[in-house]
């Protein structure tokens, strides 16, 4: 009888032991897990939003709370593989998971060897910072959220993913607001993003009066209402800092783009093929949708006079998600295109600016000089010269060009004097060549 009892006690368990669930530990995600530090971006939080995409929240000196980071990988995604870049900016009010969640995103990369990246450029939705590091009464400090952007979520995303981590593998587009913050990216680092995108937004903020006039509304309406900040705290007084929103405007700086592949969407305002009831008569679809018509066309008219190349798209239609669902699909097909069949890096290049010290293509330009901001040009840059525009004296250094400590005759000519030197050039094969600038003068240096 104990025999039995023993045998029936040990089949009970065996058999509640295999009718209970297997305890397994949850899939590890790909990408960094919380405590990942890296480009100053503490990772604080990472949740699943969908089989493919993950949200990371990052904390930052350069913002004044922890943000988010929504990455989207392929279907296929293999570590072993290497993946170009798309990120997308959300506009006003918004938030990064919009692009999978109402722009449709994922169905758009479906199939597509290619990471998807969306960070935050506001707080839990406010009214945001249009992606520039706020002037705040000439002070800086934080948010400092081109800094963000440029100088961590970039380098962020290259060293936790298998990115071609290059301007051919990388492409940048937004919406609305984020229409502005994809230009102004591509705009001011053009040796960073090779595709960019604008989907009813502010191509232009401050170069046509008209878009001026919509665009400083628009941004202190937001500074104010929805963010609750001071007034001209994102780009100062239009009228006395004029030069700080030249700086930061795509239209001022459209020659900057030249050797970049420029998309541009709009609508006129009016309800068009894809709005209904809930699309077709608001003022955010309505008046706001004309703003970025006017920017956009205005931007459109800045690059036809520089002779920079853009494909635009015009319809009727409102500022809504419809049709950016459109234009994702659209430009997608575009980056994938531009990555499988990239451009040469260009033979010379050009690069405005207002900073006092800037690095683009390899060179890189500082001014002595008194203003902090102010125009400079750097024009027909190559191996055998180039051009250079400003006030002051400029200290140029060029890219690796030359053979490591190689001696060259340089000839700086200023009106109708010329200085010839000898230039040696450093263990990496760079040129430094310093060439004072008269103001309204344009400076020409030789190399050979």
């Amino acid at each position: 009888m104990r025999r039995l009892l023993m045998t029936a006690v040990v089949l009970a368990v065996l058999a509640t032991t295999l009718a209970a669930p297997v305890a397994t530990a949850a899939p590890v995600r790909p990408g960094p897990a919380v405590g990942n530090r890296s480009h100053g971006l503490t990772v604080t939080s990472v949740d699943a939003l969908t089989a493919r995409t993950t949200v990371y929240r990052v904390a930052t000196t350069n913002l004044r709370q922890p943000v988010r980071i929504v990455v989207t990988l392929p279907q296929d995604y293999d570590r072993r593989r290497r993946y170009p870049v798309l990120y997308l900016m959300h506009g006003t009010g918004g938030n990064p998971t919009d692009w999978v969640l109402k722009a449709r995103a994922e169905e758009s990369t479906a199939k597509r060897d290619v990471i998807v990246v969306a960070p935050d450029a506001g707080y839990e939705g406010d009214g945001g910072g249009w992606f520039v590091n706020w002037w705040n009464g000439g002070r800086g400090g934080v948010p400092r959220w081109e800094d963000f952007h440029i100088d961590q979520v970039v380098p962020w995303v290259d060293a936790q993913f298998p990115t071609i981590a290059t301007r051919q593998g990388r492409a940048v587009a937004g919406a609305s607001q984020g229409g502005f913050g994809a230009m102004h990216a591509a705009a001011r680092h053009p040796d960073m993003f090779a595709t960019v995108g604008s989907f009813s937004g502010a191509a232009t903020i401050y170069r046509d009066p008209h878009t001026r006039l919509y665009a400083g509304s628009i941004i202190e309406l937001t500074t104010l209402l929805l963010d609750g900040a001071p007034p001209l705290s994102m780009f100062g007084d239009p009228f006395t800092n004029a030069v700080h929103w030249e700086g930061h405007d795509p239209g001022w700086l459209v020659d900057n783009l030249r050797h970049t592949t420029i998309d541009l969407s709009t609508g006129n305002g009016l309800p068009g093929a894809r709005d209904d009831l809930t699309t077709c008569c608001t003022i955010a679809s309505n008046l706001i949708e004309h703003a970025a018509h006017t920017s956009t066309h205005a931007f459109a008219r800045f690059a036809d006079e520089a002779g920079v190349r853009y494909r635009l798209i015009s319809r009727v239609g409102t500022h809504s998600w419809p049709y950016w669902q459109d234009d994702v699909q659209r430009f997608t097909d575009l980056a994938m295109k531009q990555f499988r069949a990239p451009a040469a890096r260009p033979a010379q290049i050009s690069y405005t600016s207002i900073e006092r010290r800037w690095t683009q293509w390899g060179w890189t330009v500082e001014w002595d000089r008194r203003a902090k901001e102010q125009g400079s040009t750097l024009s027909r840059a190559g191996s055998r010269g180039f051009r250079i525009a400003g006030e002051g004296t400029a200290r140029v250094v060029t890219p690796r060009s030359y053979r490591p400590r190689s001696t060259h005759v340089v000839t700086v000519t200023s009106g109708t004097k010329a200085v010839r030197t000898s230039v040696r050039a450093d263990a990496s094969g760079r040129l430094a060549i310093r060439v004072p600038v008269a103001a309204g003068q344009t400076a020409a240096v030789a190399i050979r």
